[in-house]
Protein backbone atom coordinates (compact mmCIF):
# COMPACT_ATOMS: atom_id res chain seq x y z
CA UNK A 1 0.00 0.00 0.00
CA UNK A 2 2.71 2.53 1.02
CA UNK A 3 5.08 1.54 -2.51
CA UNK A 4 1.16 2.30 -4.18
CA UNK A 5 0.88 5.59 -2.28
CA UNK A 6 4.41 6.53 -3.26
CA UNK A 7 4.69 5.02 -6.86
CA UNK A 8 7.73 2.89 -5.72
CA UNK A 9 8.56 -0.38 -6.51
CA UNK A 10 8.50 -3.00 -3.73
CA UNK A 11 12.38 -3.27 -3.76
CA UNK A 12 12.56 0.32 -2.66
CA UNK A 13 10.58 0.08 0.37
CA UNK A 14 11.75 -1.79 3.60
CA UNK A 15 9.21 -2.24 6.42
CA UNK A 16 10.69 -3.53 9.72
CA UNK A 17 8.19 -4.60 12.74
CA UNK A 18 8.41 -3.46 16.01
CA UNK A 19 6.58 -5.32 18.25
CA UNK A 20 3.77 -3.04 20.14
CA UNK A 21 0.74 -3.30 22.30
CA UNK A 22 -2.07 -4.95 20.78
CA UNK A 23 -4.78 -3.14 18.75
CA UNK A 24 -7.99 -5.33 18.98
CA UNK A 25 -8.60 -4.69 15.94
CA UNK A 26 -7.35 -2.32 13.01
CA UNK A 27 -5.93 0.43 14.51
CA UNK A 28 -4.04 3.85 13.02
CA UNK A 29 -0.80 1.89 13.07
CA UNK A 30 -0.90 1.86 9.10
CA UNK A 31 -1.90 5.13 8.83
CA UNK A 32 1.36 6.03 11.10
CA UNK A 33 3.66 4.33 8.83
CA UNK A 34 2.22 5.90 6.05
CA UNK A 35 2.60 9.56 7.27
CA UNK A 36 6.31 8.59 8.16
CA UNK A 37 6.98 7.09 4.27
CA UNK A 38 5.12 10.24 2.75
CA UNK A 39 7.42 12.62 5.01
CA UNK A 40 10.55 10.71 4.42
CA UNK A 41 9.99 10.94 0.19
CA UNK A 42 9.99 15.14 0.43
CA UNK A 43 13.13 14.64 3.34
CA UNK A 44 15.41 12.15 1.87
CA UNK A 45 18.32 10.94 3.92
CA UNK A 46 16.56 12.38 7.18
CA UNK A 47 15.37 10.32 10.19
CA UNK A 48 11.55 10.52 10.42
CA UNK A 49 9.72 9.58 13.46
CA UNK A 50 5.95 10.15 13.25
CA UNK A 51 3.73 9.05 16.45
CA UNK A 52 0.01 9.44 16.67
CA UNK A 53 -1.04 10.62 20.02
CA UNK A 54 -4.30 9.01 21.52
CA UNK A 55 -6.49 11.50 20.69
CA UNK A 56 -5.71 11.76 17.41
CA UNK A 57 -5.70 7.70 17.21
CA UNK A 58 -9.49 7.95 18.35
CA UNK A 59 -10.28 10.44 16.06
CA UNK A 60 -8.78 8.86 12.83
CA UNK A 61 -8.42 5.60 13.02
CA UNK A 62 -11.16 3.36 11.46
CA UNK A 63 -14.43 2.83 13.56
CA UNK A 64 -15.81 -0.21 14.28
CA UNK A 65 -18.68 -1.33 11.47
CA UNK A 66 -22.50 -0.86 12.32
CA UNK A 67 -24.63 -3.86 13.03
CA UNK A 68 -28.36 -4.43 13.21
CA UNK A 69 -29.88 -8.03 14.11
CA UNK A 70 -33.52 -9.18 13.73
CA UNK A 71 -34.20 -12.55 14.92
CA UNK A 72 -37.62 -14.44 14.98
CA UNK A 73 -38.68 -18.27 16.15
CA UNK A 74 -41.33 -20.48 16.84
CA UNK A 75 -42.08 -22.90 19.77
CA UNK A 76 -43.87 -26.16 19.25
CA UNK A 77 -46.11 -27.18 22.19
CA UNK A 78 -43.22 -28.85 23.79
CA UNK A 79 -41.51 -25.85 24.56
CA UNK A 80 -38.86 -26.00 21.47
CA UNK A 81 -37.45 -24.59 18.60
CA UNK A 82 -39.11 -25.24 15.57
CA UNK A 83 -38.18 -22.47 13.22
CA UNK A 84 -35.49 -19.75 13.14
CA UNK A 85 -34.96 -16.73 11.33
CA UNK A 86 -32.18 -14.56 12.01
CA UNK A 87 -30.84 -11.43 9.59
CA UNK A 88 -28.38 -9.31 9.96
CA UNK A 89 -27.19 -6.23 8.11
CA UNK A 90 -23.15 -4.87 8.62
CA UNK A 91 -20.79 -3.02 6.57
CA UNK A 92 -17.16 -4.71 5.95
CA UNK A 93 -15.43 -6.08 8.98
CA UNK A 94 -11.96 -6.02 7.05
CA UNK A 95 -9.77 -3.31 5.11
CA UNK A 96 -6.59 -4.56 6.10
CA UNK A 97 -4.20 -5.27 4.36
CA UNK A 98 -5.12 -3.16 0.79
CA UNK A 99 -4.42 -1.21 -1.73
CA UNK A 100 -3.14 2.71 -0.84
CA UNK A 101 -6.81 3.69 -1.09
CA UNK A 102 -7.02 1.95 2.56
CA UNK A 103 -4.66 4.71 4.01
CA UNK A 104 -5.94 7.90 5.49
CA UNK A 105 -3.02 9.88 4.30
CA UNK A 106 -3.57 8.16 0.37
CA UNK A 107 -7.35 9.40 0.44
CA UNK A 108 -6.32 13.40 1.35
CA UNK A 109 -3.25 13.49 -1.55
CA UNK A 110 -3.62 15.92 -4.16
CA UNK A 111 -3.77 12.99 -6.52
CA UNK A 112 -5.95 10.69 -4.38
CA UNK A 113 -7.15 7.32 -3.86
CA UNK A 114 -10.03 6.18 -3.70
CA UNK A 115 -11.16 3.78 -0.63
CA UNK A 116 -11.27 0.26 -2.66
CA UNK A 117 -14.61 -1.84 -2.94
CA UNK A 118 -15.58 -3.52 0.68
CA UNK A 119 -16.30 -8.10 0.21
CA UNK A 120 -17.81 -9.39 2.88
CA UNK A 121 -15.57 -12.48 4.44
CA UNK A 122 -16.48 -15.76 3.35
CA UNK A 123 -18.14 -18.80 5.71
CA UNK A 124 -17.07 -20.40 7.96
CA UNK A 125 -15.48 -17.71 9.76
CA UNK A 126 -17.26 -14.45 8.14
CA UNK A 127 -17.18 -10.99 8.88
CA UNK A 128 -20.74 -9.22 9.61
CA UNK A 129 -21.96 -12.85 9.80
CA UNK A 130 -19.71 -14.51 12.22
CA UNK A 131 -21.17 -16.61 14.55
CA UNK A 132 -24.71 -15.57 13.12
CA UNK A 133 -25.30 -19.53 12.48
CA UNK A 134 -26.35 -20.81 15.72
CA UNK A 135 -24.52 -24.01 17.40
CA UNK A 136 -27.75 -25.18 18.29
CA UNK A 137 -30.07 -27.78 17.00
CA UNK A 138 -32.65 -26.28 15.01
CA UNK A 139 -34.96 -28.49 12.56
CA UNK A 140 -35.27 -25.66 10.54
CA UNK A 141 -33.02 -22.30 10.19
CA UNK A 142 -32.75 -19.65 7.85
CA UNK A 143 -29.66 -17.10 8.71
CA UNK A 144 -29.25 -14.05 6.19
CA UNK A 145 -25.84 -11.56 5.60
CA UNK A 146 -27.51 -8.41 4.14
CA UNK A 147 -23.92 -6.99 3.45
CA UNK A 148 -23.73 -3.12 3.19
CA UNK A 149 -20.98 -1.76 1.01
CA UNK A 150 -21.13 2.05 1.13
CA UNK A 151 -20.61 3.93 4.77
CA UNK A 152 -19.73 7.42 5.48
CA UNK A 153 -16.61 6.83 7.61
CA UNK A 154 -14.08 4.49 7.39
CA UNK A 155 -14.29 1.44 9.10
CA UNK A 156 -12.39 -2.00 9.38
CA UNK A 157 -11.96 -4.80 12.20
CA UNK A 158 -12.84 -4.21 15.84
CA UNK A 159 -11.61 -7.94 17.49
CA UNK A 160 -14.41 -10.69 16.90
CA UNK A 161 -15.55 -8.86 14.00
CA UNK A 162 -19.31 -9.52 13.72
CA UNK A 163 -18.99 -12.14 16.46
CA UNK A 164 -19.98 -10.29 19.66
CA UNK A 165 -23.05 -8.54 17.98
CA UNK A 166 -24.72 -12.23 17.23
CA UNK A 167 -23.40 -13.81 19.99
CA UNK A 168 -25.27 -11.37 22.03
CA UNK A 169 -28.30 -10.70 19.90
CA UNK A 170 -29.00 -14.66 19.44
CA UNK A 171 -28.12 -15.70 22.94
CA UNK A 172 -30.39 -12.51 24.37
CA UNK A 173 -33.25 -14.63 21.91
CA UNK A 174 -32.21 -17.79 23.49
CA UNK A 175 -33.54 -15.90 26.93
CA UNK A 176 -36.26 -15.08 25.71
CA UNK A 177 -37.50 -18.17 24.04
CA UNK A 178 -36.73 -19.79 27.09
CA UNK A 179 -38.76 -17.38 29.07
CA UNK A 180 -42.04 -17.96 26.38
CA UNK A 181 -41.33 -21.57 26.75
CA UNK A 182 -41.44 -21.29 30.71
CA UNK A 183 -37.75 -23.08 30.90
CA UNK A 184 -34.92 -22.57 32.32
CA UNK A 185 -32.33 -20.79 30.82
CA UNK A 186 -29.70 -23.26 30.88
CA UNK A 187 -31.75 -26.36 30.70
CA UNK A 188 -33.72 -24.39 26.89
CA UNK A 189 -29.96 -24.41 25.80
CA UNK A 190 -29.06 -27.73 26.91
CA UNK A 191 -32.26 -29.30 24.86
CA UNK A 192 -31.04 -27.26 21.78
CA UNK A 193 -27.68 -28.88 22.02
CA UNK A 194 -26.47 -32.14 20.66
CA UNK A 195 -22.87 -31.62 20.53
CA UNK A 196 -20.98 -33.27 23.71
CA UNK A 197 -18.32 -30.98 24.06
CA UNK A 198 -21.20 -28.09 24.07
CA UNK A 199 -22.74 -29.70 26.43
CA UNK A 200 -20.00 -30.01 29.10
CA UNK A 201 -19.02 -26.45 28.58
CA UNK A 202 -22.34 -25.56 29.23
CA UNK A 203 -23.13 -27.75 32.07
CA UNK A 204 -19.52 -27.68 33.68
CA UNK A 205 -20.20 -23.32 33.96
CA UNK A 206 -23.53 -23.78 35.47
CA UNK A 207 -22.34 -26.25 37.87
CA UNK A 208 -19.27 -23.73 39.07
CA UNK A 209 -21.80 -21.08 39.34
CA UNK A 210 -24.07 -23.38 41.46
CA UNK A 211 -26.94 -22.41 39.15
CA UNK A 212 -29.55 -24.45 39.89
CA UNK A 213 -29.22 -23.57 43.69
CA UNK A 214 -29.18 -19.87 42.68
CA UNK A 215 -32.05 -17.59 44.76
CA UNK A 216 -34.60 -15.44 43.48
CA UNK A 217 -33.70 -12.29 42.97
CA UNK A 218 -34.47 -9.23 44.50
CA UNK A 219 -35.58 -5.92 42.84
CA UNK A 220 -32.73 -4.23 40.73
CA UNK A 221 -30.60 -7.88 40.80
CA UNK A 222 -30.49 -10.49 37.76
CA UNK A 223 -28.46 -13.23 36.36
CA UNK A 224 -27.70 -14.10 33.13
CA UNK A 225 -25.93 -17.17 31.06
CA UNK A 226 -24.82 -17.25 27.61
CA UNK A 227 -22.59 -19.34 25.46
CA UNK A 228 -21.06 -19.72 22.22
CA UNK A 229 -18.68 -21.33 20.33
CA UNK A 230 -15.88 -18.92 18.83
CA UNK A 231 -16.84 -18.71 14.62
CA UNK A 232 -18.69 -22.28 15.57
CA UNK A 233 -15.12 -23.77 14.83
CA UNK A 234 -13.07 -22.89 17.68
CA UNK A 235 -12.67 -22.13 21.80
CA UNK A 236 -16.07 -22.89 23.57
CA UNK A 237 -17.44 -20.80 26.09
CA UNK A 238 -20.25 -20.79 28.44
CA UNK A 239 -20.74 -17.87 31.29
CA UNK A 240 -23.04 -17.34 33.81
CA UNK A 241 -23.07 -14.05 35.89
CA UNK A 242 -24.71 -12.19 38.79
CA UNK A 243 -25.61 -8.51 37.78
CA UNK A 244 -27.15 -5.97 40.61
CA UNK A 245 -27.89 -1.94 39.45
CA UNK A 246 -26.71 0.57 42.02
Amino acid sequence: AICEMLGMPQDKVRCIHVEGSGCYGHNGADDAAADAALIASSLPDRPIRVQWMREQEHGWEPYGPAMIAKARASLDSAGHIVDWDYGIWSNTHSMRPGPAGCLLAAQHMAKSFPLPEPEPLPQPEGGGDRNAIPLYTLPSARVTHHFLRQMPVRISALRSLGAHMNVFAIESFMDELAQAAGSDPVAFRLAHLDDPRARDVVTAAADEFHWSARSTPESGHGYGFAFARYKNLAAYCAVAMQVHVD
